[in-house]
Order: C-alpha cells, then sequence, then structure tokens
C-alpha cells in the first residue's frame, strides 16, 4: 500500500501520457501484460524482460514493464541464485540477487507459491550471513503470506521468529507468542522454540545446551544471540554453588 501511493502520482500521469495521441509512450503490441504506456502498472501486469540476473535498485518511480521480469523467469532466477549460493557465491551477490527479484515480485503484485519460496531463500541465507535486519524483513513478509494461506513452511519460520524475539527482550516475545497460530503449536520446530525460551527465562543452561545440540534446520543460528544470556547464568550459578560459606568456629 506505501509503495502504491508512492508511485500512484507517476502512474496516474504516465497512464496520460499513454492515452495521447501524439506521446511517444504509446502501447506497442508486444509490451507486457497490463503495462500502460511502456510503464507497468503496479499489481495489474507482467513485465517482459529475459534476464536472469539482475542487480538490486531501490525504485523510485513506476518501472518499465522492459525492466520487470515475469514469474517464469523469476523461478529460473531465483534457482540460479540457490545454486550459485551452494556453490560459495558472495553474500553481497546473492543478497542483491534476493532483493531484486522480491521487488519484481512486489511490482507484479505476486504473492503466491514463488513469493513464498523466494522470501524463504532469503530469510535463509541472511541467517547463515548473520544480516538480522533483512531476515526480519523477509519474516514480517513471510507472515503476512502464511495468514493469506499461502503454503510455505509455517511452523519453521515462526519457530524462527519466537528464538529470534527471545534474544531481543520479553515485550517482543510476549508479542511473538500471540501470533503463533494454535494449528502450529504442536509442531516440532514449537515446541523446541518454546522449550528454548523457557530454559533461558527459567535459567536452565544444561537444558539449553541440550536444546541447542538438538535444534532443528537453522534453530542454532538464532540461538546464538541467547547463549551470552545463558553462560552468564550458568556462570552466577556455578560461583554461587562453590563460594564459601562461613561457618562459626564456636
Amino acid at each position: 500500500a506505501e509503495r502504491q501511493q508512492r508511485f500512484a502520482a507517476d502512474l496516474a500521469a504516465m497512464k496520460q501520457l499513454g492515452s495521447s495521441s501524439g506521446s511517444s509512450l504509446s502501447q506497442p503490441p508486444d509490451e507486457g501484460i497490463g503495462a500502460v504506456g511502456g510503464w507497468l502498472a503496479l499489481g495489474g501486469g507482467f513485465g517482459s524482460s529475459s534476464a536472469l540476473e539482475k542487480d538490486y535498485l531501490r525504485l523510485t518511480a513506476v518501472p518499465k514493464a522492459e525492466d520487470v521480469r515475469p514469474p517464469q523467469v523469476l523461478v529460473q532466477s531465483l534457482a540460479l541464485v540457490k545454486r550459485r549460493w551452494r556453490h560459495g557465491c558472495s553474500y553481497a551477490y546473492a543478497c542483491s540477487q534476493l532483493k531484486s527479484v522480491r521487488q519484481d515480485l512486489t511490482v507484479q503484485g505476486v504473492a503466491d507459491e514463488l513469493a513464498v519460496d523466494a522470501y524463504e531463500t532469503h530469510a535463509r541465507v541472511a541467517l547463515e550471513s548473520a544480516d538480522l535486519p533483512e531476515f526480519r524483513q523477509c519474516l514480517a513478509r513471510l507472515k503476512q503470506l502464511y495468514r493469506a494461506g499461502v503454503p510455505g513452511c509455517a511452523a519453521e519460520f515462526y519457530s524462527y521468529g519466537v528464538l529470534h524475539a527471545a534474544a531481543l527482550g520479553p515485550l517482543l516475545l510476549n508479542q511473538e507468542l500471540g501470533q503463533l497460530p494454535r494449528p502450529l503449536l504442536e509442531h516440532p520446530a514449537i515446541v523446541h522454540a518454546l522449550a528454548t525460551t523457557r530454559a533461558v527465562r527459567c535459567g536452565g543452561y544444561v537444558s539449553f545446551m541440550a536444546l541447542y545440540a538438538s535444534a532443528p534446520r537453522m534453530a542454532p543460528y538464532l540461538m546464538d544471540g541467547l547463549l551470552p544470556r545463558v553462560r552468564a547464568q550458568g556462570l552466577a550459578t556455578l560461583l554461587a554453588a562453590h563460594r564459601p560459606t562461613r561457618l562459626p568456629l564456636r
């Protein structure tokens, strides 16, 4: 909604230019579907670019259809980034490519399983690279898609949200717990995340380390943010247990 408001004025002006007979932006037959005078109407059509790779650039105006890749090309682009990440490409390259895929999906109004795949992939890559701000952006969008009924790894990413919130403080953790869908509460990933937060809250450093060793998927990347607190709790407990006790001599 915010993006549409930002580009609304530009789009209206381009529609007017495209409808005028003497305009150089009159729509040719081979434009992208839903394009207006060669420009892509946000959420109203598909682009026509066939480039598999495209660096991310922040949009400042309505994009041209020729600069936006349609979903069938984005499927190939996403597969290419995944393959190159597995073969050791830099995070800077992967992040730029994934953000451009996400951008092309957004301007075309694509909110299906392809969008979920793109955001889940970027979230995992960001976790591996300790880019938590990018991870939070992807997680926020994934929650919107899951709530809209788009299938994906919802339990996995809701559990990541719980673990990340636990590292940020009790207020955010309470908000995150309140957003957990009831049907997912019995999922092993959610059960593990809840047990982890319980161990941190109660100072159960032994339980935490056992949960760390058995953590599913990419949970250890987020549990690393809790380690300093748990280690401090464990050290304080050990020091208290071995502190010399003053005994009366008489």
